[in-house]
């Protein structure tokens, strides 16, 4: 019985012995070519479920892999990919490797299909300062650039946030209005999307949740986009898929009862990689500091891309945003107005708005954007965009008139009470810009290399028909009537006066009941008891430039 025993212990030892001898370790370290070590770069063991991420110090380490042929990959965004045949064996059981990495050198699109896969703050190349892909180096003109790792690392999620990264830019007010070098880009300057023109639009801040980053190009630009604002122009670049699959979901909450949701998801749809696509959808519900005001917004933006060879490139993009919130007209000011106002930025608290609770603000927008490039022959490309935009504009508020109550005189105001205009307003506008080119790649002259682009821009921004605006505002007559109580001296006042209604105090009859600085009162509104005695309607009309251009570049 106990020599059973000893022949049963001896055959587990030597289970154990030959089962440790039929695996391996394999170990190393990574470093660039500089000899600086590479952390969190991905390892794994091709066919094995094994596989990891180098640590701080450059170390990776595989161990208990049974004895055999492997090939050892190594993968990071910003460096080439390593493919390594390994074997390990019973004469080598134990591999110690140093493997060094590349940065990756990414090919320069002429027309952005595909998605950027660098990380890094800083970007290599711009696609829309000169119609194809350049490099920064190359361009001439001052560009500054915001990307996509800045706005995820500073939580960047509405276009106002990138201004303090950009010298010259900063943001002029709770909209979407800035100044470059001091010339303001207003709700009449088309910004730009991939490069091509949108409609001049006034409206809350957009979201950047499909935005890939923001280019901004300052000084006089006309020789490239026409009718752009001469202290500069804006370019927001959209997201674009990649051909492996990520996906992101960030949830984001603050004060004012801030709540925002972004979604990210992007792949290929196929094995062979012809067909891509990315998803990006946002959300935010936001209160304000001020009284009555707050936002909510939503993007849905979707894109794809087909790659059926090497020398053709499709991308459809189709983007549809909505914000619901109210305009803020800003803070109003005790004794501003009159012969001897008071500019007191303390005569009211921050939090005080003059909105009624039903005004409302909605403006929606959305847009297709297509692409293509097309190799003709080894250094003629033919390239072309597409963008359709329209924008609509509802609008319900009460806003000041543009004065103080007032008083029973032709020069005097009530200083605590403010004029009210309540506005209705619907808009409609869109724009069509279409630009083909041809790029002519490597034409030598004598030692000389040139790029020469030649290509047609048309543009067109129309007003569709149907937009107008009501207005109520000035001071009720005996006759029914609405007259404006203004008055050029005292004679003018005694002699047209008697026309209007006033009441007990001696104080005309305002069409629309004065705002109370001293006492706000937020309450609902009820417009059938105003005479809406202001009418405009914007007339349809067509803006359509066009051009053909050249450019070219030499080295």
């Amino acid at each position: 019985m106990k020599k059973s025993n000893y022949t049963i212990v001896l055959f587990l030892m030597t289970v154990l012995v030959v089962s440790a001898q039929q695996t391996g370790s394999i170990k190393g370290g990574i470093k660039n070519k500089f000899g600086e070590i590479l952390p969190n770069i991905t390892c794994t063991l091709e066919g094995t479920s094994k596989g990891g991420i180098s640590d701080q110090e450059g170390i990776f380490l595989f161990e208990r892999v049974p004895f055999g042929a492997y090939v050892l990959v190594f993968q990071h965004l910003n460096y080439s990919s390593i493919r390594k045949k390994i074997i390990l064996s019973e004469n080598e059981p134990i591999l110690n490797l140093n493997i060094t990495m590349f940065t990756k050198a990414f090919d320069l699109q002429l027309v952005e299909i595909t998605g950027r896969e660098l990380i890094s703050y800083r970007d290599q190349s711009s696609f829309d300062t000169t119609k194809t892909a350049t490099k920064i180096i190359d361009i001439p003109q001052s560009l500054s650039i915001v990307t996509k790792e800045v706005l995820s690392d500073q939580e960047s999620f509405i276009q106002g946030d990138i201004a303090k990264n950009l010298s010259g830019v900063n943001s002029v007010s709770f909209y979407d209005a800035f100044t470059f070098r001091g010339f303001e880009l207003s709700s009449e300057t088309r910004s730009l999307i991939n490069g091509l023109h949108t409609v001049g639009f006034f409206g809350s801040q957009p979201l950047l949740v499909n935005i890939e980053r923001v280019e901004v190009i300052k000084g006089f630009d006309s020789a490239l986009y026409g009718d752009a604002n001469p202290g500069g122009t804006m370019n927001s670049v959209t997201k674009k898929p990649l051909s492996e699959e990520r996906k992101s979901v960030s949830f984001t909450t603050g004060s004012y009862s801030t709540k925002r949701v972004s979604l990210d998801f992007t792949e290929s749809l196929s094995e062979s990689k012809l067909f891509l696509y990315r998803l990006n959808l946002g959300y935010e519900n936001s209160d304000d500091f001020r009284n009555l005001q707050e936002n909510k917004s939503y993007v849905i933006a979707s894109c794809f891309s087909f790659l059926p060879d090497k020398n053709m490139r499709v991308n459809v993009e189709l983007v549809w945003t909505k914000q619901e919130g109210e305009l803020d007209r800003g803070l109003l000011i005790d004794g501003a107005f009159g012969p001897n106002p008071v500019f007191d930025l303390s005569s009211a608290p921050t939090s005080l708005a003059i909105n009624k609770v039903n005004d409302f603000y909605m403006n929606k927008y959305d847009y297709i954007n297509a692409s293509l490039s097309q190799k003709i022959t080894h250094n003629i490309t033919f390239n072309t965009s597409y963008l359709h935009f329209n924008w609509e504009e509802d609008l319900q508020e009460y806003r000041t008139a543009n004065g103080f109550a007032r008083n029973n005189s032709f020069d005097e105001f009530i200083n605590n009470k403010v004029a009210l205009r309540p506005d209705l307003r619907q808009r409609e506008l869109s724009s069509y810009n279409i630009t083909p080119y041809f790029l002519f790649n490597d034409i030598s002259t004598c030692k000389l290399k040139h790029k020469i682009l030649i290509g047609y821009d048309y543009v067109q921004q129309k007003e569709e028909a149907g937009g107008s605006q009501l207005s109520a505002d000035g001071y009720r007559l005996i006759n029914g009537g609405i007259g404006s109580f203004v008055f050029e001296d005292q004679a003018d006042f005694d002699a047209n006066s008697g026309d209007f209604l006033f009441e007990n105090d001696g104080v005309p009859v305002p069409n629309v009941p004065h705002f109370n600085l001293d006492a706000p009162v937020y309450e609902l509104a009820d417009l059938t008891d105003y005479n809406f005695n202001k009418a405009f309607n914007f007339p349809v009309t067509k803006y359509f430039p066009r051009g053909i251009y050249v450019l070219g570049s030499n080295e």
